[in-house]
């Protein structure tokens, strides 16, 4: 596939995207996480509504970013070897972007455990 301007920026807006998109699930991850140990701190609170508002929007973020992340991510992986491989790079490369994924996939399975820990304690009534 010959890249012209017009598909270089298409990929490159495409790679911002995909990159915003990780840095919103964190902080909604992030978020999640700080809203759980608010409510074990102080349980129920007069704060519980903004909390479940919160709480609300942030797990939208992290299930949307996610699905974003994955559509820009496969556009990037189908454009990588003609728009970003470095040769000079060779094989470290590689072995970067393995370990970059590996910890998002802590940091997924991270957050998907925080989600079922929220749940479990609004179930319980704390």
């Amino acid at each position: 596939m010959t890249i012209t301007p017009t598909i270089g920026i298409a990929i490159m807006m495409n790679n911002f995207f995909h990159d915003l998109s990780v840095a919103m699930f964190g902080c909604a991850i992030g978020a999640l996480f700080l809203l759980a140990r608010e409510r074990q701190a102080n349980g129920d609170s007069n704060i519980t509504a903004l909390l479940d508002r919160f709480e609300r929007f942030s797990t939208k973020t992290a299930k949307w970013s996610f699905i974003f992340i994955l559509l820009f991510g496969a556009v990037r992986s189908a454009a990588f070897k003609q728009f970003e491989y470095l040769p000079m790079a060779e094989k470290g490369q590689i072995a970067a972007l393995i370990v970059k994924h590996i910890l998002f996939a802590v940091l997924i399975v991270w957050g998907l455990v925080q989600l079922r820990a929220q749940r479990r304690t609004k179930q319980d009534g704390v």
